[in-house]
C-alpha cells in the first residue's frame, strides 16, 4: 500500500487549500525538529511536509488522486517538493527548516513522463478464468526518426546560449528555511542544454510523438472491481524515463448474476409444483448450463449451493460457490375450477398429484 497523503495530513479529500495549509502548520509547529527533540519527530515533520507539497499542488494532486502514491514512483525527493511555498505558510522567521532535508537540491532536476489512467470493462464470464486482452490508448513516446534527440539526423546539436549548457536555470532567495536554490527547466533547450541545428521534421525539435499504441495484458481470474493493473514505462513520454500506465478494473452488471466476493448469486424462480413435489430444473452458471435437483416441499429463500461453480481467487486460484436462491412463484390467473380444487385441497390431507391440473 502507497503513503495515504489525507491521513497523514488529517484532511478529507473533500479539504479545501486553506483547509490542507492550516493543517500541515500545525503539525508541522508540532514536529518540527527544532521544536520536537523526541525520536521519531524529524521523520514525522519530513512525512507530512511531503504530504502538503503534493496536496497542495493541483497537478500533483490530481496524479495522487487517481493514481496513489505510485504516481511518485520515479519522482526524486527534490521533484515532490518542487513549487510548494513552505514560506508562504509561516513568513520568514521560522528558524532554518528542513536544513538537511533540502540537501542536494541544487543538483540536476529529473524529467520524468507522466502517468496515464485506462478504464477496462470486463464482464464476470471473462473473469471466470485467466484472460489475455488487448487494449489501445493514445500516449506520447520517443520519436524513433530522432531517437528522442529533436535533431534531424544527420544534422549537429549546438549548446543553448540561454542556460550555457547546463539545461536549467538556478536562481536563489532566502527563505525561513536559509538560501533556498531553485532550479527552473531551460524553455528554450527544454532542459537538454543543447538546440538542435536543424529540428527534426517528424517530431519538430520535441523528442517525442503521439503514437496509438496497441498492448495486451494478463488479467488474472476472479479479480476484483477497483482493482489496478500497473504497466511500467506505458505511460507519458519524458526525457529520463517514461511514466507507468494504471489499469483500473471495472465489472459490469450482470443481468443474472450478483457477485458475493468468490461466490455467485442467483434468483431461481420455481413454480408450486415444483416446489411441492420436487424435480429437477436447469440453472444458468459462469460455465454453461447445469442441472439442479429440487427437493420436495422446498420454500421461498431456501438456498441451494453449486460447488465451485463461483469465482477463483487470484491467490490461490480455488473457486467460490454459485448459490440459488428460490422463489416460489404464485399463480395469480386461475379459472373457477382450479380455485375450487385448491380449496379442496387446503381442507384435506395432502394428496400427491392434486395439482395435476397446473401441468
Amino acid at each position: 500500500m502507497g503513503k495515504d497523503y489525507y491521513k497523514i495530513l488529517g484532511v478529507s479529500e473533500k479539504s479545501s487549500k486553506t483547509e490542507i495549509k492550516k493543517a500541515y502548520r500545525k503539525l508541522a509547529m508540532k514536529y518540527h525538529p527544532d521544536r520536537n527533540k523526541e525520536k521519531g519527530a524529524e521523520e514525522k515533520f519530513k512525512e507530512i511536509s511531503e504530504a502538503y507539497a503534493v496536496l497542495s499542488d493541483d497537478k500533483k494532486k490530481s496524479q495522487y488522486d487517481q493514481f496513489g502514491s505510485d504516481a511518485f514512483s520515479g519522482y526524486s525527493q527534490e521533484d515532490i517538493f518542487r513549487g510548494a511555498d513552505f514560506e508562504d505558510i509561516f513568513g520568514g522567521n521560522f528558524g532554518d527548516l528542513f536544513s538537511s532535508f533540502f540537501r542536494g537540491f541544487g543538483g540536476q532536476r529529473k524529467e520524468y513522463g507522466g502517468s496515464l489512467r485506462y478504464d477496462l470493462y470486463l464482464t464476470l464470464e471473462e473473469i471466470s478464468a485467466d484472460l489475455k486482452k488487448k487494449i489501445e490508448y493514445r500516449h506520447s513516446t520517443t520519436c524513433s526518426h530522432c531517437r528522442g534527440s529533436g535533431a534531424e539526423p544527420g544534422t549537429k546539436m549546438n549548446t543553448c546560449k540561454t542556460c550555457g549548457g547546463q539545461g536549467k536555470i538556478r536562481s536563489m532567495r532566502r527563505t525561513m528555511f536559509g538560501n533556498f536554490i531553485s532550479e527552473t527547466i531551460c524553455n528554450a533547450c527544454r532542459g537538454k542544454g543543447i538546440i538542435p541545428e536543424k529540428v527534426c521534421t517528424k517530431c519538430r525539435g520535441r523528442g517525442f510523438i503521439l503514437k496509438k499504441e496497441e498492448i495486451e495484458i494478463g488479467i488474472p481470474a476472479g479479480i476484483e472491481e477497483g482493482s489496478r493493473l500497473r504497466v511500467q514505462g506505458g505511460g507519458e513520454y519524458g526525457k529520463d524515463g517514461a511514466g507507468d500506465l494504471f489499469i483500473y478494473i471495472n465489472i459490469k452488471p450482470h443481468k443474472t448474476f450478483h457477485r458475493q466476493e468468490k461466490d455467485i448469486l442467483y434468483k431461481l424462480d420455481i413454480d408450486m409444483i415444483t416446489a411441492a413435489l420436487g424435480g429437477e430444473t436447469e440453472v444458468p452458471t459462469l460455465y454453461g448450463i447445469k442441472k439442479l435437483r429440487i427437493k420436495e416441499g422446498a420454500e421461498t429463500g431456501e438456498r441451494i449451493i453449486l460447488k465451485e461453480m463461483g469465482l477463483p481467487s487470484p491467490n490461490s486460484k480455488r473457486k467460490g460457490n454459485e448459490i440459488a436462491e428460490l422463489f416460489v412463484k404464485t399463480p395469480k390467473k386461475l379459472n373457477k375450477e382450479q380455485k375450487e380444487l385448491l380449496r379442496t385441497f387446503a381442507g384435506k390431507e395432502k394428496k400427491k398429484g392434486i395439482f395435476g391440473i397446473f401441468h
